[in-house]
C-alpha cells in the first residue's frame, strides 16, 4: 500500500508543477483509468524483470503516468510530459523524475541513460490511451547504483 502512496503522491507532485488553463468545456473527466492492459519488462543487473501489474493514468493536467509492479513487489513509476518526448527521440532523463525504480521501500532515481517513447496514440476526443516505449538507465539511491537494460513497456487503456 505504500508504494501506492508514493506512486499517488509522485503524479500528484507532478500535477502542481505543471501549468493548467481551464478549457471551455467544465465538465469533470475522470483521474485515473480503471482498466488497463499491456506489458513492463526491463533487466535489473543480471535479473529478468516482468511486470504482473501495470497501471496507466492518461495525460492527467499534460502528465501521463504508469507504474508496473513485479511479483517481488518491485515497481517502476513514469511520469512524463507528453510534450517533453517527441516519438521515436531518445531523451536523456538523468537526474530527473520521468521514470523511478523502487525496491524495498527506497526510491531510485536515474544517475544517466534514456527513454524513448515510440507510440503514443490518442482517442478521437484527444485523449491518450497507449503509451509505447523502451529505456536503459543507472539508478541510484544513497550512493547504490543499479543497472536497468532492456527496458520496454506497452501500457494501453481499454
Amino acid at each position: 500500500m505504500k508504494k501506492y502512496y508514493f506512486f499517488t503522491l509522485f503524479v500528484v507532485s507532478i500535477l502542481c508543477f505543471s501549468a493548467c488553463k481551464k478549457d471551455k468545456d467544465q465538465s469533470p473527466a475522470p483521474a485515473t483509468q480503471t482498466s488497463t492492459s499491456g506489458s513492463f519488462v526491463a533487466k535489473i543487473g543480471d535479473d529478468a524483470y516482468s511486470a504482473t501489474e501495470v497501471s496507466f493514468i492518461p495525460a492527467v493536467g499534460g502528465t501521463i503516468a504508469a507504474m508496473a509492479k513485479d511479483a517481488n513487489g518491485r515497481s517502476f513509476y513514469i511520469a512524463i510530459f507528453e510534450k517533453d518526448f517527441p516519438i521515436d527521440k531518445a531523451v536523456n532523463v538523468a537526474f530527473s523524475s520521468s521514470i523511478s525504480y523502487v525496491v524495498s521501500n527506497k526510491t531510485h532515481t536515474p544517475k544517466s541513460g534514456t527513454m524513448t517513447i515510440s507510440k503514443l496514440e490518442k482517442n478521437d476526443s484527444g485523449k491518450i490511451i497507449s503509451l509505447k516505449g523502451t529505456f536503459s538507465i543507472v539508478v541510484a539511491n544513497s550512493g547504490n547504483e543499479i543497472a536497468i537494460t532492456e527496458g520496454a513497456f506497452d501500457v494501453k487503456a481499454k
